[in-house]
């Protein structure tokens, strides 16, 4: 039974260790019924597939159900310093569209300047960010090709890993989830070496909750 003080989960809401219990939820019933955000779990013809990638992309963010944190992240929920960065989450948040700002405005020395700032360093930011994210939700558990054989529809897909420092090749995340790189080869970003990879071995199939992950094969 673990020990978790009940102030430290009181503090414990959608934020930071609460995305890392649904990404572990993913993995445990990705592309099955209770997977957060799959896009093939609402039907065959072309509108299911359509309202599947919308759910998938965007959508599931409101329409989800929080899974239980002691259950699927007991080792974040123990970690006081992870603990300390998701209490203060809204915090990080708000500066990502202070910082911008201020520095757009001392740059320029204007409130055109400021607002390009607020815009740009922003809003935009986060519009990016978000949607070259949540593409690997929607579109790669539908469309690339599959590397390994894994248990849902996971795909790597190259172009967008240029958007996304490496996060597209997400066939390779889900054969090996416990690592935290996912290019394989040298031209890929993100990138794992050979020597790495061989060395690791059978350790890159491991994660901190590998009994949610046992399924994977090459």
């Amino acid at each position: 039974m673990l020990k978790i003080r009940r102030e430290t989960l009181k503090n414990i809401k959608p934020k930071i260790i609460s995305w890392s219990a649904l990404h572990r939820r993913h993995h445990e019933l990705s592309d099955k019924h209770g997977d957060p955000h799959s896009p093939n779990l609402h039907g065959g013809n072309w509108r299911d597939r359509i309202r599947g990638l919308i759910h998938s992309h965007l959508t599931w963010m409101y329409k989800h159900e929080y899974p239980s944190v002691v259950h699927y992240v007991p080792d974040l929920i123990k970690n006081k310093n992870i603990v300390r960065v998701d209490r203060y989450y809204y915090l990080w948040a708000s500066l990502g569209f202070v910082l911008p700002t201020l520095l757009g405005g001392l740059y320029h020395w204007s409130l055109a300047g400021a607002l390009a700032g607020f815009i740009w360093g922003g809003v935009f930011r986060i519009i990016w960010g978000g949607h070259t994210i949540w593409s690997i939700n929607s579109f790669l558990h539908c469309f690339g090709m599959s590397r390994f054989e894994t248990e849902e529809h996971s795909h790597n897909f190259g172009p967008i890993a240029l958007l996304t420092f490496g996060e597209s090749w997400h066939n390779n995340h889900h054969a090996f989830p416990g690592s935290a790189s996912f290019g394989l080869e040298w031209y890929r970003l993100a990138r794992i070496s050979h020597k790495e990879k061989k060395k690791r071995g059978q350790k890159l199939r491991k994660c901190i909750c590998k009994k949610h992950f046992s399924n994977y094969k090459i």
